[in-house]
């Protein structure tokens, strides 16, 4: 995988490992959207990047209750580009009454790390 990383980081100019961010900020920034749809819920990773540049992502869901227990690996490569937010996976996740989730997205790019999370649970 870091070849792969390295050939798109080449492609598209990122900066080299260790590089230093203007003021300490982070050139990546993610979330994680959740959408209730009928029968659970819809999860959406997203990255912002100030720069064009490669990354890789790992978004990972966990699901318990009443209904059963769950969890969901996504894992890939992207480009992120400075124009605006990159979609880095999507899944869905069946809960039900008093279920709970938990999401984390990791976004990893030459010189750094990125992760957020989401947490949920059914109420109705």
């Amino acid at each position: 995988m870091r070849w792969v990383l390295a050939l798109l980081a080449a492609i598209v100019g990122a900066a080299p490992m260790g590089s230093v961010h203007p003021a300490g900020l982070a050139p990546v920034s993610c979330r994680i959207m959740a959408e209730a749809v009928t029968g659970g819920v819809r999860l959406v990773g997203v990255a912002t990047s100030s720069a064009d540049m490669a990354a890789s992502y790992s978004l990972l869901a966990e699901k318990s209750g009443a209904s059963g227990n769950s969890r969901l690996i996504q894992n890939g490569d992207a480009v992120l580009t400075a124009s605006g937010d990159t979609q880095l996976g999507e899944m869905f996740i069946g809960i039900q009454r008093g279920d709970v989730y938990s999401a984390q997205l990791d976004v990893m790019w030459p010189g750094g790390t990125a992760s957020c999370m989401q947490t949920g649970e059914h109420r109705s």
